[in-house]
């Protein structure tokens, strides 16, 4: 069997995807706007048979020992690996259209982040997955026509990794994902890992109870005039000059969506008391250089400057000793980061 490895890294937004047109093209309600990190990302190994009976077995990225450092990314119950399964007839498929049986295939896959805890683990899952595929059948497509292909086949196994390929800051608006000028200001960022267990309430769910929230009636409105605010610093090379407008806007956004959790039907909540006492202790410090931001998940997005990135860390480790902080930068995208 034929084995490649493939590597994607995780996004954080902060213009956030939540809510869709369509379900099974995994098609936004609004534009999105996200950070490509570096380090943050997912490792996948895809071997492959060659033309013949489909199947696939899927296992952890524990087995290889160069990967000590990978939290195996296990796949449990039937529906996962259906949804795997349909995931990697999809790509291969369109890749390869004349190719009828689609052979056999081991996946052995990991993260070097928690998963299922708001960060963007199944993003970078499905990203890393879909360039593996390719690559095992050798049929990476090439240049930017490619890119996008890989980008809308990822997008369709999970919506945000379409936002993966490309970096460092990449839009997303309807079918299509793509980079947008970054600003000279390089960022850092310092991930607050206040819970690192699954969530709750997966990401899937949310997009369907936000529709019955009493704030979505202009929640399309309120999410445009941010998207539009941010991708004008970020075009304009204003990053830096409007650090306080960008911090601004990256947390009211996050509270927007968060808003929308506490307020669907029925209701539900990511933050735990610790994320609301960090954020509160956060909002007490006004001169740290920080743009805060949240996922769905209870875990703190710090998005520093990389020169002030050591300092914020300090300053946070001194006040809360025993939070975790996952550090990263960021990065240029799953298509450029080949290496392991």
């Amino acid at each position: 069997m034929k084995r490649v490895i493939a590597r994607a890294p995780s996004n954080i937004a902060v213009i956030k995807y939540m809510g869709k047109l369509d379900s099974s093209l995994n098609l936004p309600s609004n534009p999105s706007l996200s950070l490509t990190l570096d380090r943050l990302c997912t490792v996948t190994e895809a071997a492959w048979s060659g033309p013949g009976e489909f199947s696939l077995r899927w296992q952890g990225a524990s087995s290889l020992g160069e990967w000590q450092d990978l939290r195996p990314m296990e796949i449990e119950g039937g529906l996962a690996l259906k949804k795997m399964q349909r995931h990697i007839a999809r790509v291969a498929s369109a890749l390869r259209p004349g190719l009828v049986d689609l052979g056999a295939w081991e996946i052995r896959s990991g993260n070097r982040f928690p998963a299922g805890a708001g960060i963007a683990s199944s993003a970078s899952g499905f990203a890393a997955l879909t360039l593996a595929v390719a690559r095992a059948m050798d049929a990476l497509p090439e240049g930017e026509r490619g890119g996008a292909l890989l980008s809308s086949l990822s997008r369709q196994g999970s919506g945000s990794s379409c936002r993966s390929f490309e970096g460092p800051w990449v839009a997303w608006e309807g079918e299509r994902a793509f980079r947008v000028a970054s600003p000279s200001l390089k960022l850092a960022d310092l991930v607050l890992v206040v819970e690192d267990r699954p969530k709750t309430v997966g990401s899937s769910e949310a997009h369907a109870r936000v529709l019955e929230s009493e704030r979505w009636p202009g929640r399309l409105e309120r999410v445009a005039a941010r998207y539009a605010d941010l991708r004008r610093l970020l075009e304009s090379d204003r990053l830096a000059i409007e650090w306080s407008r960008f911090s601004e806007l990256c947390l009211e956004e996050a509270m927007d969506m968060h808003g929308l959790f506490h307020s669907s039907k029925p209701p539900f909540n990511y933050m735990t008391e610790t994320t609301r006492e960090v954020l509160a202790w956060l909002e007490s410090e006004p001169s740290l250089p920080v743009a805060i931001t949240l996922d769905a998940g209870p875990n703190i997005h710090l998005l520093v400057p990389n020169e002030e990135a050591g300092a914020v860390r300090r300053a946070v480790e001194q006040r809360f000793d025993w939070l975790s902080i996952l550090q990263d930068l960021q990065g240029p995208g799953a298509l450029a980061g080949a290496r392991a």
